[in-house]
């Protein structure tokens, strides 16, 4: 048995032995990382954002200490708040990104949410 599994890590897998079991621990809620913030991607939630998932954006200190590489800018064609930019690697913070602004299969395919 597994005790105290975190959710530190989004891509965490287990191997699936015979007689494996574990328990979550209870602040675990998806692909959280504290328990004010969650993930969500491209792939399993599609175009959405921060306000269409009735969550709110990160500032700019929360996406930092959130990601890695950091880039803060101001682009108002993309999503508000902290987002992975696939096509350059990184996270990036967007002060001036729009609320009808959504994840795409090219830039923004993860966003972060408090």
């Amino acid at each position: 048995s597994i005790s105290d599994f975190y959710c530190y890590d989004p891509y965490v897998s287990i191997a699936n032995y015979e007689n494996l079991s574990f328990t979550s621990n209870i602040n675990c809620n998806g692909y959280e990382k504290k328990p004010s913030q969650i993930l969500f991607n491209f792939t399993d939630f599609g175009s959405v954002n921060c306000t269409s998932m009735q969550k709110n954006d990160l500032d700019e200190n929360e996406c930092q200490e959130f990601g890695w590489n950091v880039n803060s800018v101001c682009d108002p064609g993309m999503p508000s708040g902290c987002w992975f930019d696939k096509e350059n690697g990184y996270w990036v913070h967007n002060s001036c990104g729009g609320s009808d602004n959504f994840m795409d299969a090219t830039y923004a395919r993860a966003i972060v949410c408090k």
